[in-house]
């Protein structure tokens, strides 16, 4: 019936936040996308659904605090159409800015004492084109929500999304695109990303998905033992099952399934299949189950 996305549930499993386009706001006939979506907050108990913030500006990828008393979430309100990150406290209803809408931010999530957050964000004209777009590099960022003062925790030297940290503190999960995987000339949101993680501690990456996929909107495990993420099959086993080169190549485009892997593991276990190609923003219950 309508466009809903980004699901996300409260740290005790009763409340699922999320975003969903009720009007067409762009007057093109239809309803996806596109549209404005409003911020939705619904009791899995009751099934009584609050909306948090309206479909005047475009909201999306909502979050919840570690105590479940706050929502962190983007948001389109200014006249340079780029995205803020804003923050409700749920009691009250009082909404403030955290973090600037001078530039593009995207994928906030909370740091586990709840005190800041990290997300991504477009910085620099990394591609050289005159302006700064999506089509640039992102790097990762945090803010202390109260002080707002930011740290740089990767660089835009590759394009970095969906930053969040495991529930010790201690590790950052990120997508990077690092290498020209549909061999069109150039590195772009087409190209198959891996999925990486970062020891803060000791500021060293490894590698937990390989670019042989195309595999996006990864999590962690409440306990942080595992990842969950949406992805194609692997180049080499669509080729096995007689696709073409030019669909192989092309995982952006592909059916996706959602896949477990533990942080320590080298293969992933399917958990749904892929014959659904709408799958999205998969995340785990509160319980891990």
């Amino acid at each position: 019936q309508w466009h809903t996305a980004s699901p996300v549930y409260s740290p005790d499993g009763r409340h699922l936040v999320y975003t969903s386009a009720r009007r067409d706001t762009n007057g093109d006939g239809r309803l996806d996308y596109r549209d404005n979506a409003g911020l939705y907050l619904l009791d899995l108990d009751t099934g009584d659904e609050t909306c948090l913030a309206a479909d005047t500006a475009q909201n999306k990828y909502p979050c919840f605090s570690p105590d479940g008393r706050r929502i962190a979430w983007c948001s389109w309100r200014d006249v340079n159409d780029r995205a803020g990150i804003w923050l409700m406290e749920l009691e009250s209803r009082s909404e403030r800015l955290v973090v600037t809408d001078r530039f593009d931010q995207t994928y906030p999530s909370f740091t586990p004492d709840g005190t800041r957050l990290v997300y991504s964000s477009w910085r620099n004209d990394t591609n050289r084109d005159g302006k700064i777009d999506f089509h640039d590099n992102t790097c990762l960022l945090m803010t202390e929500i109260d002080s707002r003062r930011e740290t740089l925790l990767v660089p835009d030297r590759h394009n970095t999304l969906f930053p969040s940290l495991s529930p010790d503190g201690r590790h950052l999960l990120y997508l990077s695109r690092r290498r020209d995987t549909n061999h069109d000339g150039q590195i772009d949101s087409l190209d198959n990303p891996g999925i990486f993680m970062l020891d803060l501690s000791g500021r060293k990456e490894r590698t937990l998905v390989m670019d042989d996929r195309y595999s996006t909107f990864p999590s962690f495990s409440p306990d942080g033992r595992h990842v969950l993420f949406l992805s194609s099959e692997p180049d080499a086993e669509r080729e096995d099952a007689g696709e073409s080169s030019a669909k192989r190549v092309d995982g952006y485009h592909s059916r996706k399934g959602i896949y477990r892997i533990g942080v320590g593991d080298r293969d992933p276990e399917q958990l749904i299949s892929d014959r659904f190609l709408g799958c999205r923003s998969p995340r785990f219950s509160p319980d891990g189950q």
